[in-house]
């Protein structure tokens, strides 16, 4: 039996039981309810993929397997597996990770800028070659009140030249979790409103020291319907409005 981690998610406990009992079909659905949960954390998300994967190890699915390895490296492409897994899956992930071009996780930034009788903040998903963002939050506020939250759209609000202004961005993952961000409400970005007649890019710099070296490239939101593609990868397109809380996502396989 493999060791466990104190304190888990009680969804995971489950599936991971039933793995441990050989209830294979069962376990993969455990998994999937799991993904469907709104209170999972990263760590969650990240123990859900290896345990998953494991599942489709077992049970001879090699597709399952290399999609969920994808979505795992993705998420934490320096992922350590215990060394109870078998060397099998230690490779396939390595496989898909090296395919993938996957060298760094997925991240979010966050660009804010002066608009007309105010500012605008909107948030940028970059480097989700397996498409696990599911939505992007922006908040933004003046010191002491309360946040103003969108959601898949771009956030503006009336603030007078002479103010400060708050701001973060998260990447929301399966099950509800922050796998990515740039401040947050309890360690907000900041700048004031004078600060913003130039738009300010603020680049990744979540727990784990993300940064946007090494060429990455930040996928923008795209209004209208345009595609991106990149070789080897599957991207993840978010379509923004900037009048709208509604998003298309759109996922392109590319041989």
């Amino acid at each position: 039996m493999a060791p466990r981690v104190a304190f888990a998610h009680p969804m995971l406990d489950e599936a991971e039981h039933l793995f441990d009992e050989a209830q294979f079909d069962e376990a993969v659905a455990a998994y999937e309810r799991a993904e469907g949960a709104s209170n999972l954390t990263r760590e969650d998300l990240v123990r859900l993929y290896a345990g998953r994967a494991l599942v489709h190890h077992t049970r001879g699915d090699s597709q399952s397997l290399e999609l969920d390895l994808f979505r795992l490296a993705t998420l934490e492409p320096d992922h350590r597996f215990p060394a109870h897994i078998p060397p099998l899956v230690r490779e396939a992930f390595e496989r898909v990770r090296a395919q993938n071009n996957v060298t760094e996780p997925v991240a979010v930034s966050v660009q804010a800028n002066s608009a007309p009788g105010g500012v605008r903040v909107e948030g940028r998903v970059e480097r989700d070659l397996a498409a696990i963002v599911q939505e992007v939050r922006v908040g933004m506020r003046t010191p002491g009140r309360e946040w103003t939250v969108r959601v898949n759209a771009p956030l503006e609000m009336p603030i007078t030249s002479d103010q400060t202004v708050e701001y973060f961005a998260e990447a929301v993952g399966p099950g509800g979790a922050v796998i990515a961000h740039t401040g947050s409400q309890v360690r907000p970005r900041s700048s004031t409103v004078d600060e913003l007649v130039h738009p300010v890019e603020v680049i990744p710099d979540d727990d784990d020291d993300d940064d946007d070296s090494g060429g990455v490239p930040l996928w923008p939101f795209i209004v209208g319907g345009v595609t991106l593609a990149a070789a080897g990868a599957v991207l993840l397109v978010i379509l923004l409005s900037g009048t709208s809380d509604q998003t298309d996502l759109q996922c392109c396989e590319v041989p």
